[in-house]
């Protein structure tokens, strides 16, 4: 049996950014994230929110630092593979955590849309 864990990794960032962009241009794993925001026309919240629901998903806590945009989605998911993954027993605390951090994005951009829009 082989084990391939870093290609799987990179198919599901992919996956979940594409998902989570609603793009039909593709995602290119050897080009710079930070290139693919101009070229795709994706930004910043979006990459967030696809990643936090890849942690949930993956069950890894990518810590901030992993999230520099001048690597490729390959060297991303490559340094991801290499992180711990959750414990079983802490793994509904740790999604909790990360539905909260989705719940406070919603907020913020809701708080944003009502100031700029005039939503109630």
């Amino acid at each position: 049996m082989t084990n391939t864990p870093k290609y799987n990794v990179l198919d599901n960032i992919l996956h979940f950014v594409s998902t989570e962009i609603r793009h039909a241009k593709p995602l290119y794993p050897d080009i710079s994230i930070q290139n693919q925001f101009h070229e795709i026309y994706f930004d910043e919240l979006s990459l967030i929110i696809a990643l936090v629901k890849f942690e949930m998903d993956y069950l890894v806590d990518i810590p901030d630092e992993f999230c520099d945009y001048r690597l490729t989605f390959r060297q991303f998911a490559q340094a991801v593979a290499l992180l711990p993954r959750i414990e079983l027993d802490k793994v509904e605390e740790f999604r909790t955590g990360k539905y909260k951090m989705l719940e406070y994005i919603a907020d913020g951009l809701r708080e944003e849309l009502g100031k700029k829009h005039f939503i109630s």
